[in-house]
């Protein structure tokens, strides 16, 4: 690596801290008013203090790094706004096992398991997002909430009925073959993706149904989140 090339990674790291760190001053705001839910609020003040001095955005940064992925900057977080407007739009209840697929630290999964009555399982492919999730799972004594560490493709996904997806910066030969993985579940299954509904990446698009769309706040602007049904 030149320097020119050095110059250019320290610039983007920096620059990844500090869209981290104006994320979490958002956040922190957001997050106060969703304390009332003392679970949540425990559980999500462990997050900020386990990661206070080692941001999610560079441990994925350095595990990719050490993959050789093309693509090192490949994370983000759906904010708080965003998870409350999923649930106003979509409804889960204690029959439904939500999934969340590629779970980063898992915000989200404490953030459903929290306000609903669902089984949640999370599933993340780095190690130590995974086992600091469980550390707190464990220390919190939270009930109906699974963290697993595999690769998505091989995951048992069969139990599931809503599964969500922040796959903005998945390749494109992954999400077909994460949309074909899909479109093997039971009727009735819904799917919530971030940027793209789940029928783009389907062979056959018949076999879901979107549902729902509606506009929604993310680290790097406004998307799209859009919420399909598997009819057959």
């Amino acid at each position: 690596m030149n320097s020119r090339d050095s110059k250019t990674e320290n610039g983007s790291l920096i620059l990844t801290r500090l869209r981290f760190s104006f994320f979490q001053s958002i956040e922190f705001f957001k997050a106060f008013s969703l304390y009332t839910n003392t679970q949540f609020a425990k559980a999500d003040l462990s997050l900020r203090l386990m990661y206070l001095f080692n941001n999610p955005f560079s441990i994925s940064k350095r595990f990719l790094e050490q993959r050789k992925n093309e693509d090192i900057y490949a994370y983000g977080e759906t904010p708080l706004k965003t998870l409350e407007l999923i649930l106003s739009k979509v409804k889960i209840t204690k029959e439904d096992h939500f999934f969340d697929l590629g779970s980063g630290r898992g915000r989200v999964a404490f953030f459903i398991n929290a306000f609903t009555d669902a089984k949640v399982t999370a599933i993340e492919f780095i190690p130590e997002f995974v086992d600091r999730a469980k550390r707190i799972q464990q220390k919190l004594r939270i009930q109906k909430l699974s963290f697993i560490n595999e690769d998505l493709m091989e995951s048992d996904l069969s139990s599931g009925t809503i599964f969500y997806l922040y796959g903005s910066s998945y390749p494109d030969d992954f999400l077909n073959k994460l949309a074909e993985k899909l479109s093997h579940l039971k009727a009735g299954v819904r799917v919530i993706s971030v940027s793209f509904p789940i029928t783009e990446y389907l062979r056959d698009k018949k076999l879901f149904e979107v549902i729902n769309c509606f506009p929604s706040e993310f680290p790097w602007g406004e998307s799209t989140v859009y919420v399909a049904i598997k009819k057959k």
